[in-house]
């Protein structure tokens, strides 16, 4: 692979991948490359001891690195491992080489916050500033001592305010990609997942599923008659009824203007059928339009009738236009 294509392929992984994978990703590859050079230094100075604890850290920041790179993420060798020999490392530094050794402690704090997830990384980054602190008790004077703890301090939580931000906002994005602003439902970007996971649980396991596609019944006429603000309300109203009635939203889709589907994992045909009656009636009571009846028409369908979500989603749509053909508020299986 040349090197124009390697960074390609680099740029277009960065771009699919999980914030947290692409960050432990930099900092292994960062401390890789920044520890080995200074291990290999310390076996030329012989001070074996600080030499094999510096290069078995690059060499485990390496393969993090791999790790990331095939898009996994190991929370126990990032917890487990790599944060506590990085701490042993920038201890021993502090240690042996006293006001040189201890600039290697604000690193330390950076690879904890940016290889560990937030609430993990808070405590990780007490244990670290603890150890360090410890160590610099033995190795530097007090006033150097004194600033050098409040600075470390200081450090940790200014990057524990800035990663929270971070955080905060990779959540919101991440909500706002998979769900729907009007409805607050899932959208399609989860739902092939969803459905790919429910056909290979039936595969492994027979579990069984059922998958219900609901359409608004002349759902143009409404907006027509009535306008599109309660043409929404409709829609925001009956997916709230929805939820009520599945009781978990992580089932639930919205995947056209009027379209949701609904993911019963653990349901057979029988009783998904009867659910989907029971959605059904229900709708065709609640009062979504004063002096106006708001119906619904069914699909259902089963997992064991089809061999990939999209023939899944292709059979229960076949469901639903049968519902729809003949003559609406009607469930078809």
């Amino acid at each position: 692979m040349s090197i124009l294509n390697f960074f390609r392929k680099t740029n277009k992984w960065l771009d699919g991948a999980d914030f947290l994978i692409k960050s432990a990703f930099g900092v292994s590859i960062v401390a890789f490359v920044i520890l080995l050079p200074f291990g290999i230094n310390n076996f030329i100075q012989s001070r074996l001891i600080s030499g094999v604890l510096v290069v078995s850290i690059a060499l485990l920041c390496l393969y993090n690195a791999w790790l990331g790179w095939r898009g996994k993420y190991s929370f126990p060798l990032n917890f487990f491992v790599i944060a506590p020999a990085i701490t042993l490392g920038c201890a021993n530094a502090v240690l042996t080489l006293g006001v040189v050794g201890s600039f290697w402690s604000y690193l330390a704090i950076f690879a904890v916050y940016f290889t560990l997830p937030l609430d993990k990384a808070k405590y990780a980054s007490v244990a670290v500033f603890l150890s360090l602190a410890f160590a610099a008790w033995f190795s530097l004077d007090f006033d150097v001592y004194t600033r050098f703890t409040a600075v470390l301090l200081g450090v940790s939580f200014f990057i524990y305010i800035s990663t929270r931000e971070i955080a905060g906002y990779q959540n919101r994005l991440r909500k706002q990609l998979v769900t729907d602003p009007l409805t607050g439902t899932f959208n399609r970007v989860t739902l092939a997942e969803r459905l790919d996971m429910a056909i290979e649980e039936y595969g492994s396991a027979r579990t069984d599923a059922a998958l219900c596609l609901l359409d608004v019944d002349h759902f143009k006429s409404i907006n027509d008659s009535y306008g599109h603000d309660i043409g929404d309300e409709v829609l925001i109203k009956l997916s709230q009824f929805l939820m009520s009635v599945i009781g978990d939203q992580n089932k639930l889709f919205r995947v056209g203007g009027e379209e949701f589907l609904i993911l019963m994992p653990g349901i057979e045909l029988e009783n998904g059928h009867r659910a989907a009656e029971d959605i059904r009636a229900g709708v065709e009571q609640l009062s979504l339009i004063p002096n106006h009846s708001v119906t619904v028409s069914i699909g259902v369908t089963e997992v064991a009738s089809v061999l990939g979500w999209k023939e899944w989603m292709k059979a229960s749509d076949e469901k639903l236009y049968m519902a729809k053909r003949n003559g609406r508020n009607l469930v078809v299986v």
